[in-house]
């Protein structure tokens, strides 16, 4: 009996990450609105196996985005640990998290969206990113880097703003460098 349990957990786990591996590929490919029993199907399991694992599209989101939250934070170890000033740290580390913030088309709705509701997973996966943030904004504020007004959840709040802006059907082609140098004028400390 143990065996089979042991299978059928394995099978599983095996389900699991194939659903992860084809959400990725949909997602990265057409963006979040990709039907799910797309995804179940792409993935060579049932619709009720992916709902069993995943109830709901934020929960798949967010499992994805836990993946990359692990490459984020690699990045912010290289970056604390690397021989830059700390205004270059801040400045990389917020190209990082943009890039991670428009992962998936619509991203960023989803990511906004995790701001407004009490303990969502997504939103979880969204705290420990502004933590960062608020750690190399700390030290570009030491060195007189960066403005002292600001935190790490408004630089993270801006950046998803650009994010979502940058991808807006107004936005062209321009739009998301000017953002970007915009939100570059705006954080750093001015000299007298």
């Amino acid at each position: 009996m143990e065996s089979g349990t042991k299978g059928r957990r394995s099978d599983a786990t095996r389900n699991r990450a194939r659903i992860l591996e084809i959400a990725e590929e949909c997602f990265a490919e057409h963006g979040l609105e990709v039907p799910l029993d797309t995804i179940a199907k792409q993935a060579g399991v049932g619709a009720g196996t992916l709902y069993r694992h995943f109830p709901n599209r934020e929960t798949l989101i967010a499992a994805l985005v836990a993946d990359r939250i692990g490459d984020l934070q690699q990045i912010h170890h290289d970056l604390v640990a690397a021989k830059l000033t700390a205004g270059t740290r801040l400045e990389r580390w917020l190209e990082a998290i943009r890039t991670w913030m428009t992962s998936y088309d619509g991203l960023p709705d989803p990511l906004r969206e995790a701001w407004e509701k009490d303990a969502t997973m997504l939103g979880a996966h969204c705290r420990p990113v502004v933590d960062m943030t608020d750690q190399l904004l700390r030290d570009a504020q030491q060195h007189g880097d960066a403005r002292p007004d600001l935190s790490g959840r408004d630089l993270y709040l801006a950046n998803l703003g650009a994010a979502w802006a940058a991808s807006a059907p107004l936005a062209d082609s321009k739009s998301g460098a000017s953002i970007v140098d915009i939100l570059g004028s705006g954080w750093r400390a001015t000299t007298p």
